[in-house]
């Protein structure tokens, strides 16, 4: 199963994934900034995104993430964020 935006990794999905033997985990969260995903149309809610990646990793899953900078309107406050 793919998750999607609407249905976000949750500890019991990480859960199974672990025992599944996955280690590695991989995923495109596009922005941390809400503003950003709101206007380019993207239906993520980046509050979510430190549970998403404590969930995969209190299960000792590898999580690496993967992330856009760079939109016209983004600012060097980006970095912080």
């Amino acid at each position: 199963m793919i998750p999607t935006s609407n249905r976000p990794l949750t500890a019991p999905i990480t859960k199974s994934t672990a025992k599944a033997t996955s280690i590695p985990f991989s995923s495109g969260f596009e922005s941390v900034n809400q503003e950003t995903l709101d206007r380019t149309g993207k239906k993520a809610n980046a509050s979510l995104y430190k549970g998403i990646v404590d969930n995969i990793q209190r299960e000792g899953i590898i999580a690496s993430a993967n992330w856009m900078f760079g939109f016209d309107w983004d600012t060097t406050d980006i970095f912080r964020e």
